[in-house]
């Protein structure tokens, strides 16, 4: 894992925040907004689709939530490195003879904002029947305990719908809210985590139904 603090300035302007008073009341406590980045490839490719899908994520958190983070986000330049200079994570998998591989970067560019970053499956179990990239959403969750935690799409999270329930446990534990451009800014409470997994569900069922096809589209970040 990396950590990448890239020159701490003044921090974010959470005065046009669009959101419940709950999340306004917890940034302005000083908990973060985490952005979560993720994709399937655990290779350069991979990791330019992440690239861009943080810059697209950035749009939807200014437009819809009002919270504007593009100034502060690490350069291409910089993400690459950090992916390069980050350790492959290899975790056995439940398939016999098979492993998962990951790479995870983690940067805290200014107060109030850290970026979560990763490539390789969303969806693949280790022989333990953990999800790795889940896990390691969880570790930031607890660590950071974030106001916010904020993703491109709810599938970002994870492909294994059954995954997605143990990071809404995380963020229902640390009350922190969850946030995509589709579905707005919601407190994980067991109805929010139904129709999210519902929502993540579709992601899933892709991966299954065209596993060939998918490839490609996963390369594409979805």
């Amino acid at each position: 894992m990396i950590n990448n603090n890239v020159g701490v300035v003044a921090g974010l302007d959470f005065t046009s925040v669009i959101g419940p008073d709950a999340l306004r009341e917890m940034l302005a406590q000083g908990r973060p907004v985490l952005v979560i980045v993720r994709n399937a490839n655990p290779n350069k490719y991979g990791v330019a689709e992440a690239i861009l899908e943080l810059r697209r994520t950035a749009e939807a958190l200014r437009n819809k939530v009002g919270i504007d983070i593009s100034e502060f986000l690490p350069t291409e330049g910089s993400i690459e490195i950090a992916f390069e200079n980050a350790p492959t994570i290899r975790t056995k998998a439940e398939r016999a003879g098979k492993e998962l591989l990951h790479k995870f970067v983690r940067f805290e560019p200014t107060s109030g904002l850290v970026i979560l970053m990763g490539v390789g499956t969303g969806r693949g179990l280790s022989e333990t029947g953990q999800q790795p990239w889940v896990q390691r959403v969880i570790e930031e969750v607890n660590r950071s305990s974030p106001a916010l935690l904020y993703v491109h799409r709810i599938d970002r999270l994870s492909r294994h719908i059954l995954s997605i329930s143990e990071v809404l446990k995380a963020c229902q534990s640390r009350q922190t809210m969850v946030g995509e451009p589709q579905n707005g800014i919601s407190v994980p409470s067991n109805l929010n985590w139904l129709m999210n997994l519902f929502l993540s569900s579709g992601g899933e069922n892709e991966t299954k139904q065209s596993p060939v096809a998918n490839r490609g589209r996963e390369s594409s970040g979805l």
